[in-house]
C-alpha cells in the first residue's frame, strides 16, 4: 500500500513540475528576449539622441564662428584706419601733423573700443596691424600698440589669403596671454592694395562656454578634441588641455582610432574607472572633434528598472502557475486514487464493487469509463466459465471412447506411410547429385565473370594511362607553339638589329667622310696659316687640334665599323640558326601530332576491348544467374525430397506414438475432469 502511495505522490509531483516548466521557461526567455532587445533599443535611442546633440553643437560653433567673421568684416570700413594704413605702408607719416596723426590713432581705438563692447564679451580683443606686422589701434585704447604680431599665423594667413578671412588655431592671446581663436581679416585701399590687417582675438572659454554646457533634462556632457585627440573644451575645467585620449589608457586610445577616422558616430572607453559612450562629429574647418559624453551606467539604469519588472511579473506568473498546477495535478490524481482502491478489491475477488463513470470528458473520464465497462465484462465471463467447467467434465467422459476408436484407425495409417518413406529417400538421393553438377557448372560461371571483371579493370587501367599520354603529348603541343612563337619573335628581333646595324654602317661611313674632308680642311687651314707668318700662328693651332680631332673622329669610326660587322656577322649566323631550330620544331611538331594520332587509335581500342569484355561479363552473369537460380531450385527440390522421406518417416512415428497418445488421452480425460471439478471450485470463490 505504502508503494503505490509513493507511486501516486510522485506521478502528482511530475504532474506539478511539468505544469510549473511549461510556465517558467517561455516566461523566462520571453523576459529575456525582452530585456534583450529593450536593452539594444534604449540604446540606439541614446546613441542617436547622442549624435544630434553633438550636431546641434557643431552648428551652434558654426553659426557664432560666421557671426564673428561677419563682426570682422564690418570693421574694415572705418576712415581713421583706412588713412593710418595707408600713410604707414607708404611711409607718409610725417605728411600729417602731429596732432592730427594723433586724433586719427585715438579715433582706431575709440570705434574698436565701442565695436568691442558690442560683442558682449564674445571678442577677447580687436586691433588693426599694419603691413610690416605692428598694432597700430586696439579696443584697449592703445595699450597693445607696437606689439609685433608679424610672425603670427592669422597675420601671416590674412595677408597670403588675398579677400578672404583666415581663422587661425587656438592659441595665446599677445596682448591678454588668454586662449583665442585669432581671425585675421586683410584691408586693401582703394586700388585693391594691402595695406594691412584687422585681427579679432575670439575668446576661446566664451566660445565654448555655451558648448560645453548641459541642455536641461539631457544628463550629457559636451567637448571638443583636436586632431590629435587632445581635449580642448570640456564641462570639467580640469581637464582640458590635459586629458590626451591617445596617453590616457588603452581604451580611450581605441575610441580616438575610431574617432579620427573622420565620419560622425560613436565609441567606448573607460575613464577614472566609468565605461563611457561618446558620440561625435567632426569639425572639417578646424579639424576639431565636437563630442557628447555620457556614463553608461546612466543609460542602463532604466535596463536596470525594466529587469526588475520583468522578473516581478515573472515570479507572479510563477505563483500563479504553481496555484494552477496544484489545482489541476489534483484533478487528475484524485479520481485515480479512487480508481487504484476499486481495482485493489476487485483483484481480491470481490466483483460486487460499483465503478462509477466520472462525468469529465478528459481522458481520466474516459478511463473510468472503459474500466468500469471491463467490471462488467469480467462479471460476464466469470459466470460463463462456470457453466463451461460443467460442460467440460460431461465432454471428457465422451473423449475415452473415441480415444480407442482412433487407435485402431493409426495401425493402418502406419502401414502406408512406410512404404511412402523408402520412395521419398531414393528421389531426395537423385536430387542431390544434379544439384551438385550444377553447382559446378555455376563455380565455372564465378571464376569467367572474376576473370572478366579483372581484364575491365586493366583495360580501364590502359585507357588512363593512354589519357595521361595524350595530356601530357597535348601539353608538349602547346608549349612547342609557344617555343615557335618565341623563335618567330627573335627572329624579327634579329632581322631589326641587323637592319639597324646596317644603317648605324651607313652614318658611321657618312662620319668617315666628314672626318676625311675636317683633316683635308685642317691641311689647308694649316697651309694658309704658314702663308700668313706671325699673324697665322693662333690659327694654326686651331687647324692643328681640329686635324687630330678629324683623325680621332676617324679612328673611332673604323673601331665602330669593326664591332658593327662582328654583330652584323653574329647576328646572320643566329638568324641561320634560329631557322634550323625552326625547321628541327617543325619536324617535332609532326612527330608530336603522329604520336597524338596513335594514341587516339590505342584509346579507340580500347574502348572496343573494353565493350567487348564488358558484353562478354554480362552473358556471363546472365548466365551464371540462371545456373545459381537452378542450383536454388535443386537445393530446393533436394530439402523437399529430404522433407518428404522425413515427414513421412515423423509421420510413421507419430502413427506409432499416436496410438499409444490415445490410451494417454483417456487417462487425460479422467484428469481433465479432475482439473474441471477443480475450476469450478476455485471460481466459486469469485463473488458475483
Amino acid at each position: 500500500m505504502d508503494k503505490k502511495s509513493n507511486s501516486k505522490t510522485s506521478i502528482f509531483k511530475k504532474l506539478v513540475l511539468a505544469s510549473l516548466l511549461l510556465v517558467i521557461i517561455p516566461t523566462s526567455i520571453i523576459g529575456i528576449v525582452g530585456t534583450i532587445c529593450f536593452s539594444n533599443s534604449f540604446k540606439n535611442e541614446t546613441i542617436s539622441q547622442m549624435e544630434n546633440s553633438a550636431n546641434n553643437k557643431l552648428a551652434l560653433l558654426q553659426q557664432v564662428i560666421e557671426m564673428s567673421v561677419s563682426t570682422s568684416f564690418a570693421c574694415g570700413s572705418d576712415s581713421n584706419t583706412y588713412d593710418v594704413l595707408t600713410a604707414i605702408r607708404d611711409g607718409k607719416e610725417n605728411s600729417f601733423k602731429l596732432d592730427e596723426w594723433k586724433v586719427k590713432r585715438d579715433g582706431i581705438n575709440s570705434y574698436l573700443k565701442d565695436l568691442y563692447i558690442k560683442t558682449d564679451g564674445m571678442f577677447e580683443s580687436m586691433y588693426f596691424i599694419d603691413v610690416n606686422g605692428k598694432i597700430v589701434g586696439d579696443a584697449f585704447d592703445g595699450t597693445s600698440v607696437g606689439t609685433d604680431v608679424s610672425g603670427m599665423d592669422f597675420f601671416q594667413g590674412a595677408k597670403e589669403s588675398n579677400v578672404k578671412s583666415y581663422i587661425g588655431n587656438v592659441t595665446l592671446s599677445p596682448t591678454t596671454k588668454k586662449p583665442i581663436i585669432a581671425i585675421g581679416l586683410p584691408c586693401f585701399d582703394s586700388n585693391k592694395k594691402f595695406i594691412g590687417v584687422f585681427g579679432g582675438e575670439i575668446s576661446f572659454d566664451k566660445l565654448t562656454e555655451m558648448l560645453v554646457k548641459k541642455d536641461e533634462d539631457i544628463n550629457y556632457n559636451y567637448g571638443i578634441m583636436d586632431s590629435k585627440g587632445l581635449v580642448i573644451a570640456y564641462q570639467n575645467k580640469d581637464l582640458e588641455y590635459k586629458l590626451d585620449m591617445t596617453k590616457e589608457n588603452e581604451s580611450t586610445k581605441k575610441a580616438f582610432d575610431i574617432i579620427k577616422q573622420g565620419k560622425a558616430g560613436y565609441a567606448f572607453c573607460t575613464l577614472n574607472g566609468d565605461q563611457k559612450v561618446i558620440a561625435y562629429t567632426p569639425y572639417k574647418d578646424r579639424n576639431w572633434y565636437i563630442f557628447t559624453e555620457c556614463s553608461v551606467h546612466d543609460y542602463t539604469q532604466s535596463v536596470d528598472k525594466f529587469k526588475g519588472i520583468m522578473f516581478i511579473i515573472g515570479l507572479i506568473c510563477a505563483i500563479i502557475a504553481t496555484i494552477g498546477a496544484f489545482i489541476f495535478s489534483h484533478s487528475i490524481a484524485n479520481p485515480l486514487k479512487k480508481l487504484s482502491a476499486t481495482v485493489n478489491a476487485i483483484s481480491n475477488g470481490d466483483l460486487t464493487q460499483r465503478v462509477t463513470a466520472l462525468k469529465s470528458k478528459d481522458e481520466v473520464g474516459q478511463l473510468s469509463l472503459d474500466f468500469a465497462n471491463m467490471t462488467k465484462s469480467l462479471k460476464e465471463l466469470i459466470s460463463k466459465v462456470k457453466n463451461l467447467g460443467k460442460d467440460v467434465s460431461t465432454a471428457s467422459e465422451e473423449m475415452t471412447v473415441s480415444s480407442e476408436d482412433i487407435s485402431k484407425v493409426s495401425d493402418l495409417i502406419s502401414a502406408s506411410v512406410t512404404g511412402l518413406a523408402e520412395r521419398a529417400a531414393e528421389q531426395a538421393t537423385t536430387t542431390e547429385a544434379v544439384n551438385d553438377e550444377i553447382i559446378e557448372i555455376a563455380d565455372g560461371l564465378n571464376n569467367i565473370v572474376d576473370e572478366l571483371s579483372k581484364s575491365t579493370d586493366l583495360t580501364e587501367q590502359a585507357k588512363e594511362t593512354v589519357r595521361v599520354g595524350k595530356k601530357s603529348v597535348d601539353y608538349q603541343h602547346i608549349k612547342m607553339n609557344e617555343s615557335k612563337k618565341v623563335s618567330v619573335d627573335v627572329l624579327d628581333a634579329i632581322s631589326s638589329l641587323s637592319k639597324k646595324s646596317t644603317e648605324i654602317g651607313n652614318i658611321l661611313t657618312v662620319i668617315k667622310s666628314i672626318s676625311d674632308q675636317t683633316n683635308l680642311l685642317a691641311l689647308n687651314a694649316a697651309i694658309e696659316a704658314a702663308r700668313a707668318g706671325e699673324q697665322g700662328k693662333g690659327f694654326s693651332v686651331v687647324a692643328e687640334e681640329i686635324r687630330k680631332l678629324a683623325e680621332q673622329s676617324t679612328s673611332s669610326a673604323k673601331k665602330i665599323e669593326f664591332i658593327i660587322n662582328e654583330v652584323q656577322s653574329s647576328v646572320q649566323y643566329a638568324f641561320l640558326e634560329i631557322r634550323k631550330a625552326n625547321d628541327v620544331t617543325d619536324e617535332q611538331e609532326k612527330a608530336l601530332k603522329d604520336t597524338l594520332n596513335a594514341f587516339n587509335n590505342i584509346s579507340e581500342a580500347f574502348n572496343a576491348i573494353n565493350y567487348s569484355v564488358k558484353k562478354i561479363a554480362e552473358v556471363s552473369n546472365a548466365l551464371g544467374y540462371k545456373a545459381k537460380h537452378a542450383e536454388n531450385e535443386m537445393k530446393y527440390i533436394a530439402s523437399i525430397s529430404q522433407e518428404a522421406v522425413a515427414s513421412t518417416e515423423e509421420v510413421s512415428a507419430s502413427i506409432e506414438e499416436q496410438t499409444s497418445i490415445m490410451h494417454e488421452v483417456a487417462r487425460s480425460s479422467a484428469n481433465l475432469l479432475t482439473l474441471a471439478n477443480e475450476l469450478q471450485s476455485s471460481i466459486d470463490k469469485f463473488i458475483v
